[in-house]
């Protein structure tokens, strides 16, 4: 079997990217058993790809139910996934092994977690294993196959009453962390988390609360945490957004009252360095956008997503290293007059069929989507008006598989 693998593998890619031109010569006989057999093997070798945009209308009538799906086959194309049992509003998604794990948002809070194992069509609810059964799920995360949930506090040791959780088995069993860092005077409890992402081998947890401002765990080992209380050059601290890669992480940062800049932090070398990449030009007023590094086999790339709501503007940043400054990135002003007072650019996904970028009106009640199949040279508008008119907007993106 393996040595079909590589063939199939070796044979496709000779077909899909040689430059020189060949010719194929058609064997009409029949399929072997032995092919036959083995072709599911070569749909493996590329999977299916989807883009999730999960939708919260918490500011319209809190009853979004629904999704939307873009395909690889079909990048530019949207697809609307409705249900009538399941999560209402969505505050946080996942995609974790081709399952989909949802926090609800409604007000009073609840733990309870949505999971979708069919794309959004049907959905079950389970408890999650957090004592605070009154607090919201805030954060949830794919880390490399294993899911991680944690509410808008996290434990920082052992007085803390809310811990996180990780589930290595889909939601099966889950698995309570603590953070490694509290706040530099010492004390007990819990910190205010802004921002975590982590990749498949490191968490990262970012609080304005923290000694360390971010701080990283090994997921194999999350009692062991590391981080750096200076950071030479550093502006701002509190983070909106952050996304990390198994070198390092870069996030949007502002001031604790969010009333002046934003800018790009960054580190190549875990938590133990982190350096100021620069201000974002478009920002007076706090950070209003995302941040995602770049796709699987090229994630030395970074990109930023930043309204303008002065100038009623948004624009996307395609940096070639963390350590560029915004303003030597290359940007591109993206079209987001489709919606009523642009408020912000809540989430950005760079994969391999393309970049997506959201934006949404202030109050988000409507919402839109910014598309790249040029790795961010340039942006098309996705008309979503033929599956989505409702009141929402897009909160979170997320890629399966």
């Amino acid at each position: 079997m393996g040595s079909f693998r590589l063939a199939c593998f070796a044979l496709v890619t000779s077909l899909l990217f040689s430059t020189q031109s060949k010719c194929l010569i058609l064997d009409n006989s029949p399929p072997s058993d032995s092919l036959i057999a083995n072709l599911p093997v070569l749909a493996s070798l590329f999977p299916a790809s989807r883009v999730y945009g999960f939708l919260n209308d918490s500011s319209g009538d809190s009853s979004a139910k629904s999704l939307l799906r873009w395909d690889r086959s079909a990048p530019e194309t949207t697809i609307r996934v409705d249900w009538v049992t399941g999560p209402s509003d969505i505050r946080a998604a996942a995609v974790v092994n081709g399952i989909i794990f949802v926090a609800e948002a409604p007000d009073p809070g609840t733990d309870d977690l949505w999971i979708s194992r069919d794309g959004g069509l049907s959905w079950e609810k389970q408890d999650s294993p957090t004592s605070n059964e009154s607090s919201n799920i805030t954060f949830i995360l794919d880390c490399g196959g294993a899911v991680v949930i944690a509410q808008a506090n996290l434990a920082y040791n052992q007085s803390g009453s809310q811990p996180g959780y990780i589930s290595r088995d889909s939601g099966a069993s889950w698995s309570e962390f603590r953070a490694g860092f509290g706040p530099s005077l010492g004390g007990s409890g819990n910190i205010a988390i802004k921002a975590m992402s982590c990749d498949g081998s490191f968490l990262y947890v970012a609080s304005s609360e923290s000694s360390t401002m971010v701080q990283r765990a090994s997921l194999d080992n999350l009692t062991s945490w590391s981080g750096t209380s200076t950071s030479p050059g550093v502006i701002y601290s509190d983070y909106s957004a952050i996304t990390a890669t198994d070198t390092g992480f870069a996030g949007l940062a502002q001031d604790d009252l969010n009333t002046t800049g934003c800018d790009v932090n960054a580190s190549v070398d875990g938590v133990s360095t982190v350096q100021r990449s620069g201000g974002m030009p478009n920002s007076s007023y706090g950070c209003a956008g995302s941040v995602h590094f770049g796709p699987a086999g090229n994630q030395s790339l970074l990109f930023a997503a930043e309204a303008d709501f002065i100038n009623q503007k948004c624009y996307v940043y395609r940096f070639p290293t963390v350590s560029t400054a915004p303003s030597a990135a290359t940007i591109v002003e993206g079209d987001c007059s489709g919606v009523t007072s642009l408020s912000t650019m809540r989430a950005i996904l760079a994969t391999n069929q393309g970049v997506y970028a959201t934006f949404a009106g202030g109050p988000p009640t409507n919402t839109g989507m910014l598309f790249s199949s040029d790795g961010g040279q340039s942006f098309q508008v996705l008309d979503l008006s033929s599956v989505w008119t409702d009141s929402g907007y897009i909160i979170d993106l997320e890629q399966s598989p």
